[in-house]
This record gives structure tokens, sequence and C-alpha cells, in this order.
């Protein structure tokens, strides 16, 4: 309707004592919390229920005075009694935080785990269904600069030995402000047209990016210019974002969602070339409404496993290589693709990369595909 988000737990009421959803959820809270502290003895979990109850009962009370918590990525989780984050932990997070009319702004699942973010009412809150341009490291690595009253050639030698495509200029006064932006096509252009130029003749105008909006959405700017100043939470400026750095964030994500699909698809070809699918359907859940599965294009990770742990099909194979073995990396497998499926924000550890390449190997050498 064009308007701005309303919060229906504060609007609706209950019509005998005109108390709100809002009202009825927290003494719920409120409830359950004295019911656990009287089960609490020796419970660790309940101590971790507990203990994010409390705080974030005071994060609510917060957010009603204008006043948000402000906590780190890490102190945040250590409330749920961890310091990974992973598809189920975030939506735990966002459950728990929602039950209080609470959300965490930017998104925990783009900012470092030394990052803060504020606690503040659902309505407040932004959505975000992309990265934050504040994700990539460089964007809060500190920011080398050059003062207007700098020379040409001193900002030129300094981006030279430094490998960097830009430098951003700042006022000569001490409490400097942020004057623009030069380039090496830049500075090439302003010693073009005049071979005395100074750095102000350089100079580009660029507006710094805030840290929590998408990435998605300053992608032509990046495109266009090859960066994007962008500032912190404080409004000042805390990085550069460039073409390369956009480049990284995404191959991270690429790489093993790559090496899942090879795998998937030599797991495929192994099992379809192998065993007809009338021996398929006898392992894959022909008693769960799929006795009509025509093509082994429709099998999933947990199909293959299903399969190939038979010690009957496993010797139909004739691969040289203890079955149980290969079965039990299978799992670790698919826990990894499932954690990978689910874009988790914090990188796979490189241990995960190498055992997917090395099952995709393994499968190549065996299976003579």
């Amino acid at each position: 309707m064009g308007t701005s988000p309303l919060d229906g737990w504060s609007l609706w009421r209950r019509a005998k004592d005109g108390r709100s959803l809002d009202d009825l959820r927290r003494a719920l809270l409120e409830k359950d919390a004295d019911r656990s502290a009287a089960q609490e003895e020796g419970d660790g979990h309940l101590s971790l229920n507990l203990r994010h109850h409390g705080k974030l009962g005071e994060a609510r009370v917060r957010a009603d005075q204008h006043a948000p918590m402000k906590l780190t990525v890490r102190e945040l989780l250590a409330l749920w009694g961890t310091d990974r984050r992973s598809y189920d932990l975030i939506q735990l997070v966002h459950s728990d935080l929602a039950n209080y009319g609470l959300v965490a702004k930017p998104s925990i699942r783009d900012q470092g785990m030394e990052d803060r973010v504020k606690l503040v009412h659902t309505v407040e809150g932004h959505d975000q269904m992309s990265p934050a341009v504040g994700a990539p490291p460089s964007a809060r690595t500190k920011v080398v600069t050059v003062r207007e009253n700098s020379s040409l050639h001193g900002a030129l030698t300094a981006m030279l030995l430094r490998d960097y495509s830009q430098l951003p200029v700042m006022s000569a006064k001490k409490n400097s402000v942020l004057r623009g932006v030069v380039t090496l096509k830049s500075l090439a252009r302003a010693l073009n047209q005049n071979p005395g130029a100074g750095l102000r003749d350089a100079v580009e105008p660029c507006d710094p990016v805030e840290f929590h909006k998408e990435l998605i959405d300053v992608l032509p700017e990046i495109r266009e210019k090859g960066y994007v100043l962008v500032n912190g939470e404080d409004g000042r400026l805390s990085g550069i974002v460039t073409a390369s750095d956009v480049v990284q964030r995404y191959s991270e994500a690429a790489t093993p969602f790559l090496l899942v699909g090879v795998i998937d698809t030599l797991l495929r070809r192994v099992v379809a070339e192998n065993f007809s699918m009338e021996v398929i359907r006898k392992f894959c859940g022909a008693d769960e409404g799929r006795e009509g599965l025509e093509s082994a294009n429709n099998l999933t990770m947990g199909d293959y496993k299903a399969v190939l742990q038979s010690p009957e099909n496993w010797e139909h194979l004739g691969w040289a290589l203890d079955r149980s073995l290969f079965i039990q990396q299978l799992g670790t497998i698919i826990r990894i693709r499932d954690t990978v499926m689910h874009f988790n924000p914090d990188p796979l550890p490189q241990d995960c990369i190498t055992q997917l390449k090395s099952m995709v190997e393994v499968l190549r050498s065996y299976s003579d595909i």
C-alpha cells in the first residue's frame, strides 16, 4: 500500500482487556523463564536459555527507549553457546530475537565476528537478501588517504608502491573531510591535459555508501568505477570495496558450490551406469512414496549413499576401496553439501575444500568418468 511497516504485535489487541499481542508474548516468555529457572540445576542448556532471555529482555527495554543495545557478532552468538554461524543457528537466533520483537541490524549473516550489530525493533530492521557492502574485509580495513594539498606525483607514487588503483582525498584541515577520490585514470587525464597539474585537478567526486547497503545494489557502481567507498556505523570512512574484492567474496562461495556440483554429477553417473532403476528404487525409499522414481536425475546425495552402502552393490562396482570408509566420507561430504547449499556466512574450513577436491579425484579415478 506504500505505507511504512507496521508492527502487528503492538497493534493487535485482545478485546477483553486491551493487552497487545506483544504484551502477551512477553508475559509468556517471562513465565517460561521462571519455569526454566526452577529446573536449572546442572543443566547447561537451560542456563544458556536463561542467559539469552535476560540479555534479550534487557535489549528489548533498550530498544523501547530508542537506545539499542550494541554487541559484536561474537558476543551475540555466545548467548547461544557458540562462536560459529550455521544456517540452523542463524534461523534460531532470528527466531529468538523475533520473539522479543527484535532484529539485529545489520544482519549477522554478513558481518565479521568482531563487528557490532544493534538490536532494534523488528520494523526498524532491514531484511537483506544479499550480502552487505560492508561484508568484504576491505570495507573494514584502515583506509590509506592523501591530503588535497599533497603533490600529484606523491599520490601517484603511493598508489604504485601499494598497487592501488584509487586513493580517497581528504581536506587539508585537521578535522579532515572527504573531498573525493583520485584514480590512476584521473591522474593520467590531469597530466595529459596539463603536465603541471596539481592533485586537486585530478580529484573526482565520490559519495560513500553505507556499510549495511546490499552489495548487489552497488554492483553497477563498482562495475562502472571499479570501486565504492564505504562508511562505517559511525558515519566515517571505513574502507573501500573494489571489483577484485567482489570477485574474491563470491569466489569463496562459488568454489565449494561448484565442487559439490561436480561430486553430485559424478555420483549420479556412477549409480546410473552401474545399477538398474529397479535396484535403485529398492534402496531409495520405495516405502516413502517414491515407487514411481523413473530417472537417476531425480536422485539426491542421500540416495547415492543408500545405494552404495549396500555390500552387494559395492561388490558389483569392483572398486578396490574400503566400503565403510568411503560411505563414512560420503556422509561427511553430504554434511558439507548441506552447509554450502544453505549459504552459511562463515567460510568453510580449508580442510573441507580439500575433502571435496579429494572426493572428486577418487570418483574420477575409480569410475573411469
